[in-house]
């Protein structure tokens, strides 16, 4: 932990610098354990068993750090206000780190580092803008893998993340279906269209797309682990053929 924050902290609360490299240490690791605080003496807290990634300031991801920070951490009645902004320290790094990092750590700049960092990442129509723009700018693979395709799909799935923003994707059918169809394989767009005729469907129902590109990686995974299965692990002895006379 840098020596300032310690040197502030132990101005304010004399007993609190073992607990701020405790707590620090544990929030890095992202460990969920009982913390000793020496203020006072002998208080435990438990923390709930809940995996809080550190955040670097992408604004995509922050919805999802913020509601695992506030739940565990925010809203533990158990932990005071410095507490809590130690832990949040703990979780960020990168471009958020440095965004606060000229804000003392004490009980009352917490609330000050919180609306910071809100209002910097939390803004919802920023964060709908920054998925869509990533998927209207999809690269296509150039490498067909199994782990390429399936990595592809994931990426994919910010659509889930913009549901659950409370953004209708529907909206979006004719702009984000074909991005999305042409990062994929040449087969792989084929094999969509040829399915759309055949059921009926519209080439741009982004629902019917996901669960056919899920259902073509999850297939393409599955048919490499079986090929690879029928490989031998050993090597394959070839006798020479008898030369003729």
């Amino acid at each position: 932990m840098p020596i300032y924050y310690c040197l502030i902290l132990k101005r304010k609360l004399i007993q609190a610098r073992p607990f701020c490299l405790i707590a620090e240490l544990a929030a890095r690791q992202h460990q969920t354990a009982y913390i000793t605080l020496h203020r006072p003496p002998n208080v435990t807290v438990k923390l709930p068993t809940v995996n809080i990634n550190t955040f670097y300031g992408e604004i995509e991801e922050f919805h999802s750090f913020w509601e695992r920070f506030e739940n565990c951490i925010d809203k533990n009645e158990s932990l005071s206000q410095i507490d809590k902004h130690v832990f949040l320290r703990g979780y960020l790094d990168a471009e958020a780190k440095r965004l606060v990092d000229g804000i003392s750590i004490t009980a009352d700049t917490y609330t000050m580092a919180k609306e910071i960092l809100k209002s910097k990442y939390g803004n919802k129509d920023k964060v709908i803008q920054a998925h869509l723009d990533y998927l209207e700018n999809l690269t296509p693979i150039k490498d067909v893998s199994p782990s390429a395709l399936n990595e592809l799909y994931i990426d994919c799935n910010r659509l889930q993340a913009l549901d659950a923003l409370g953004e209708k994707t529907q909206s979006y059918l004719r702009i984000l279906a074909p991005k999305i169809l042409r990062a994929f394989p040449h087969e792989i767009c084929r094999n969509w269209v040829v399915y759309a005729k055949r059921e009926n469907l519209a080439e741009s129902d982004i629902t019917k797309l996901m669960k056919f590109l899920s259902e073509e990686v999850e297939g393409t995974i599955t048919a490499n682990n079986i090929k690879g299965s029928l490989v031998p692990s050993y090597p394959i002895k070839r006798h020479a053929m008898p030369k003729m006379a």
